[in-house]
């Protein structure tokens, strides 16, 4: 088996036993922080995303003070770099994709 299959692999099941975690304890954000951060290395952009933003909606401070006033501590910081890393992929997914189809294109006339 190709040793860069095997690390996709590791990461799929870890993810799944993530999601094992998170039936049992759906309110604790470090779970879902976890499972977003695995989802990001094994490559399920949208899907990271998702978790992310869950993470950051679950351990966000409720509280009445303006957004310019509020400082994100711990785990949040974690998660709002997250969100970060998993844009700036997109994005980076996005050119190639471009790319890649104007080569193609290009090719095919």
């Amino acid at each position: 088996m190709h040793p860069e299959r095997s690390i996709v692999f590791r990461y799929t099941f870890s993810l799944q036993a993530l999601s094992h975690a998170l039936l049992l304890a759906p309110q604790n954000p470090f779970y879902m922080l976890q499972a977003a951060e695995t989802a990001y290395t094994a490559g399920d952009i949208p899907l990271s995303f998702k978790m992310f933003l869950m993470t950051v909606d679950m351990t966000d401070d409720d509280s009445q003070a303006p957004v310019k006033d509020s400082i994100p501590i711990g785990i949040t910081v974690r998660a709002w770099y997250g969100v970060r890393l998993v844009r700036r992929a997109s994005n980076v997914h996005f050119v190639w994709s471009l790319t890649h189809w104007t080569v193609c294109s290009a090719l095919h006339k």
